[in-house]
């Protein structure tokens, strides 16, 4: 899309279903734009100077061409994004949709540690990664998911997990009721059935009652291997 009338769709639709997320920010501004050029008011100098400083302060910003034909551009500070809603109100199906695009799901066998828990070798996690200015988003989604938060890089990232059995079951049951639209749905079942037959021994005292054999072991390397053939 690249005429105001179609980029007017774009406007239109995030209208009615808002960003919720700090390209809200960019978004706003990118649509005062669109909408200033659809009624002619780029041709004022003032709003014309005022298009270009949102310009030069989205994205990677202004082009070394630009700065040589406008060396006094200065790129609009953005504002800060604030969340627009309380996490009670975030719509479920958002959250599956945001999942979709950026959730990652992980399973493996650790060959160390832990002495002889068997079941601290096995790990399922599943992680969306965010960058610092998101922090509210990814909080208000952890909280209302029931899974939990983690800030690295120097405060630069935080990311939103489940590891735990009860965060685990918790995205379980979120996802059986709103289930990802892609390729990721066929992972989240095999990632599913990895944490509920490992939840299921753990419950039955598996671990005490039987050694561990190479049959169990390999029931969840061969889960592992299909969780990993649909990486894309």
């Amino acid at each position: 899309m690249g005429s105001v009338s179609e980029l007017l769709v774009i406007i239109n639709h995030f209208t009615n279903y808002p960003l919720i997320s700090p390209k809200l920010v960019t978004y706003t501004l990118w649509s005062q734009v669109v909408l200033l050029i659809h009624t002619s008011q780029h041709l004022v100098p003032e709003t014309f100077s005022y298009i270009q400083s949102v310009y030069a302060a989205l994205g990677r910003g202004a082009s070394k061409a630009v700065m040589e034909a406008f060396p006094t551009l200065t790129p609009l500070t953005l504002p800060v994004y604030n969340l627009p809603t309380p996490s009670h109100a975030l719509n479920p199906w958002w959250i599956s949709g945001f999942l979709t695009l950026y959730g990652s799901f992980d399973l493996k066998i650790e060959t160390s540690g832990w002495g002889e828990s068997v079941y601290h070798k096995f790990r399922h996690s599943f992680s969306v990664g965010f960058d610092i200015q998101s922090r509210a988003l990814a909080e208000a989604m952890a909280g209302y998911l029931g899974l939990i938060t983690y800030v690295r890089n120097g405060e630069l990232r935080i990311d939103m997990f489940a590891q735990s059995t009860l965060e685990a079951t918790n995205l379980i049951s979120f996802l059986d009721e709103l289930p990802l639209q892609s390729y990721k749905n066929s992972q989240f079942l095999v990632w599913k059935k990895y944490v509920e037959s490992l939840k299921k021994e753990q419950d039955a005292n598996v671990q005490r009652l039987l050694p561990f054999s190479h049959k169990r072991f390999n029931y969840y390397s061969k889960l592992i291997d299909q969780l990993n053939a649909t990486q894309r």
